[in-house]
C-alpha cells in the first residue's frame, strides 16, 4: 500500500473516535436535532414555561426559594414544560436539567429540581450528589404521591409545590415527619429494594459449600477430605446517568437570585405522575 494513502487510513483512524466522541458530548440525537436544557438568568429560581402559575404564585414561590437559598446555600430550581420530546423521561431530563446547569454549589452538589410535564402530567424530583442522603428515592417519591399529585389533580399547581417544597424543607433540616399513618398505603419500596440487595449478594456468592478433595494413599486406599467455604460477594453498586448539555428558551419573573455555584447531579431521586 502506498505510504499516502497509509497516511490517509491512519488520519481517519485517529479521527473517527474525536468524531464519535463530539456526537455523544453535545447530547445530538439520530435525527440531528441537539438537545438544549440551559435555563435562561432570570433572578429567581422558578421556570414556569408551561404557565402553570399566575405572577403572584410565581413571585412567592421564587422568594421562598431566594430565602432559603441565601440562609443554607441550597438551591431548589421549579421547571415547568408543556411536554416531554425525543423520547426523554421527566426523570432523566430532570437530572439532566440540573447537571447541565450545575445547580447547587461545586463542593456541596446541594442542588435539587423539581420538573412538571404539563401534557404528559408528569412529575420528577431530581437530587445533587450532596442531596441523596436525605431527599432519597423512596422521600422523594412520597413527596410526589402525597404533597403534590392530589394538588395536581384539582389543577391547583401552586399548593401542590408550595408543599412539596416545604416538605423538602423540612426533610433538609431533619423534621420531616413523614407521611400521616405511617403511610401504610404505600407499597414498602425501600423494603423490596433491601430484599433485592440481599438476594443479589447470595446468588453472587452468599453461600456456603463443600469442596470435596479426593487423596489417594500410598496403598491405594481413596480419602475424600471435605473443605467448607463460603462468604458473601462484593456489591458493585449503580451506574450513573449519562449527561449532555444546552439551553432552554423563555424565562419567568422572580428576583434576587444571583445564579447557580456549579453543582452536579448522579441521578437520585423519583418520579411519578398525576
Amino acid at each position: 500500500m502506498p505510504l499516502a494513502r497509509s497516511k490517509k487510513y491512519l488520519f481517519w483512524l485517529l479521527i473517527f473516535p474525536l468524531f464519535l466522541s463530539a456526537q455523544f458530548t453535545t447530547g445530538k440525537l439520530d435525527n440531528g436535532q441537539i438537545i438544549e436544557f440551559g435555563l435562561p438568568k432570570n433572578g429567581g429560581l422558578v421556570w414556569d414555561f408551561a404557565d402553570l402559575l399566575n405572577p403572584s404564585e410565581e413571585y412567592q414561590l421564587n422568594q421562598k426559594l431566594i430565602h432559603y437559598n441565601d440562609s443554607t446555600s441550597t438551591e431548589i430550581a421549579v421547571v415547568t414544560i408543556d411536554e416531554l420530546k425525543d423520547g426523554w423521561g421527566i426523570h432523566p431530563m430532570a437530572t439532566e436539567i440540573g447537571d447541565d446547569n450545575q445547580i447547587g454549589k461545586a463542593d456541596k452538589d446541594n442542588g435539587i429540581v423539581i420538573l412538571l410535564s404539563k401534557k404528559d402530567r408528569k412529575i420528577a424530583i431530581a437530587g445533587g450528589e450532596g442531596t441523596q442522603i436525605e431527599v432519597t428515592s423512596y422521600i422523594s417519591k412520597t413527596i410526589i404521591d402525597h404533597d403534590m399529585r392530589p394538588h395536581f389533580k384539582n389543577g391547583d399547581f401552586f399548593l401542590g409545590l408550595n408543599t412539596a417544597i416545604d416538605s423538602i424543607i423540612r426533610v433538609l433540616e431533619g423534621k420531616y415527619q413523614g407521611v400521616p399513618g405511617g403511610g401504610q398505603d404505600e407499597f414498602p419500596y425501600l423494603l423490596l429494594f433491601l430484599a433485592v440487595i440481599v438476594l443479589l449478594m447470595l446468588f453472587s456468592g452468599g453461600s456456603s459449600y463443600d469442596d470435596k478433595e479426593v487423596i489417594y494413599t500410598h496403598d491405594g486406599r481413596r480419602i475424600i477430605r471435605t473443605r467448607r467455604t463460603g462468604g458473601f460477594g462484593g456489591y458493585g453498586g449503580f451506574g450513573g446517568f449519562p449527561m449532555g448539555g444546552g439551553g432552554f428558551g423563555g424565562g419567568s419573573s422572580g428576583g434576587g437570585f444571583g445564579g447557580f455555584g456549579g453543582g452536579s447531579f448522579g441521578g437520585g431521586g423519583a418520579s411519578g405522575d398525576w
